[in-house]
């Protein structure tokens, strides 16, 4: 059997160790990557940290927003509250990071619902 003619274009392929350590405990995973595009491991591990940046997104808006449960059945306001949600993740990302606070995204979003001097602080990161 030619194995090769099943990944017909295939130019890359590639591995990425990953070793985390969290509270005294180290997880470690392996992920690997196929791709048409002929790269180096530098740039492999651009793509990566790219894609693993959009699936991180993806679950802030799942975990915070449940966004997947949301029925909303116009396009443009599922479109409209996408944005809005993905505005105020940056929001709170930056106050975090402009504060370089250790507090969970969950709980800064629940101190705005109740302060609204902190709402105020994290909408005003974005001014300039």
């Amino acid at each position: 059997m030619d194995m090769l003619g099943e990944w017909e274009g295939l130019a890359t392929v590639g591995a990425i160790h990953r070793k985390t350590t969290e509270n005294g405990s180290v997880t470690s995973e392996w992920y690997y990557f196929i791709s048409s595009r002929k790269m180096g491991a530098a740039e492999m591990l651009q793509h990566a940290r790219l894609e693993w940046s959009v699936e991180t997104m993806h679950y802030l808006l799942d975990v915070h927003y449940k966004e997947y449960e949301c029925r909303l059945k116009n396009r443009n306001c599922q479109k409209n509250l996408n944005m809005a949600r993905k505005t105020a993740l940056n929001l709170l990302n930056m106050h975090k990071e402009q504060q370089q606070s250790k507090v969970p995204l969950s709980r800064m979003m629940i101190r705005c619902l109740v302060d609204l001097e902190k709402l105020t602080d994290v909408l005003n990161i974005g001014i300039i």
